[in-house]
């Protein structure tokens, strides 16, 4: 046990809270004062029961405890065919590890690295049935036609009628809409079979991917928390949005803009976590919903020399676009002249391509 690794029950295995707080299974081996709890619980023969919440977010004692003993988990996801979300099991270990290696995340979440088998049985044997049985955290895994493809839940649910929200998925399931879908219907049921009435996203500044899952998910952003998250060594700042449960229905959204533009001298390509680092600090991304979002890149030498981004409401559009150097730093006429280029090329493909009206 001393040579294994277990993360703060309250932080998820997913995704880095306070939100995304930095992942899974961290500070190596931090308390070993609560006995393992069969991966099972419901089939023990006096199962433990749900703990009482100590409270609420708002300060109310004496909360229901949520009982996720005897509920059933989301189940198949309806707008993508052969997806699942249900209970993790002990076969997932292998994916899991495999998973782990992955750079990306190891870029965006504390999964351990490297992350062993052993690890990963730890979590689905010990930690993910105890904070089931504590009613703390509801932790799934995603299949896809019968194969692991990642893992998604809801934690901090015995701090009242709020909750986190977080995923990740394997290297060789992205790019095909897993992530949104899940998390949809991950957040609905939420609402629906726990009773919540808020739920929040977090993300590392710059994780673009997730930023954009959550978009499509319908989370609405509320801007940028400052050192909110422990990942990587140090206090780290981070994007967050939120769903609550009076939120009217929202239609499947528009899909992002992920279309490259030629613009003479630049090229506009979709951001990636480089350019959204930039546009953190120069355009205000992380407080509304960019329909797309694009770094400039000189033609020849594939310099980022301005960042852009569409906004939308209704049928009106309008396009925000910045310099990526400072009026002091060597590119910055340059990279002027891209910032009036782009603006111009993005509000032309709004106006022509999608048929938006600029005011």
């Amino acid at each position: 046990r001393a040579a294994s690794c277990r993360r703060d029950p309250r932080a998820p295995w997913y995704a880095p809270p306070p939100g995304m707080a930095a992942g899974l299974w961290c500070d190596r081996y931090m308390d070993a004062r609560t006995p393992p709890v069969s991966a099972t619980p419901t089939e023990a023969a006096d199962p433990p029961k749900p703990v009482t919440h100590q409270g609420s977010a708002a300060g109310d004692p004496g909360v229901a405890p949520r009982d996720l003993l005897n509920i059933s988990a989301p189940g198949a996801i309806t707008a993508v065919p052969g997806l699942t979300v249900r209970w993790p099991e002990l076969r997932d270990a292998a994916a899991i590890a495999k998973a782990a290696s992955d750079p990306e995340i190891a870029r965006w979440t504390t999964l351990p690295q490297p992350d062993s088998r052993a690890d990963a049985e730890e979590f689905l044997t010990e930690l993910a049935p105890e904070e089931r049985v504590k009613g703390s955290a509801a932790m799934f895994s995603i299949d896809y036609d019968g194969e692991f493809v990642g893992a998604c839940g809801l934690h901090r649910l015995d701090s009242g009628d709020g909750g986190s929200i977080g995923y990740w998925l394997a290297p060789w399931a992205r790019g095909r809409g897993f992530a949104a879908a899940a998390l949809r219907d991950l957040s609905a049921w939420g609402f629906s079979t726990l009773g919540l009435r808020r739920q929040t996203w977090y993300a590392l500044v710059g994780n673009i991917d997730s930023w954009r899952a959550a978009q499509a998910a319908g989370f609405r952003p509320e801007g940028t928390v400052r050192e909110a998250m422990s990942a990587h060594g140090g206090a780290q700042d981070c994007w967050t949005a939120t769903r609550v449960v009076d939120d009217p229905p929202l239609p499947l959204p528009r899909s992002t803009v992920e279309v490259e533009i030629a613009a003479g001298a630049w090229q506009l390509q979709p951001a990636d976590s480089t350019a959204a680092l930039l546009a953190e600090q120069r355009l205000p991304v992380s407080a509304c919903l960019p329909l797309g979002l694009w770094a400039v890149r000189e033609a020849t030498t594939a310099r980022i020399a301005a960042v852009a981004a569409l906004f939308t409401r209704d049928d009106h559009a309008w396009v925000l676009a910045a310099p990526a150097s400072l009026l002091a730093e060597e590119h910055h006429q340059a990279d002027v002249a891209a910032t009036r280029t782009a603006h111009v090329a993005v509000a032309r493909y709004a106006r022509l391509a999608l048929g938006f009206t600029i005011p």
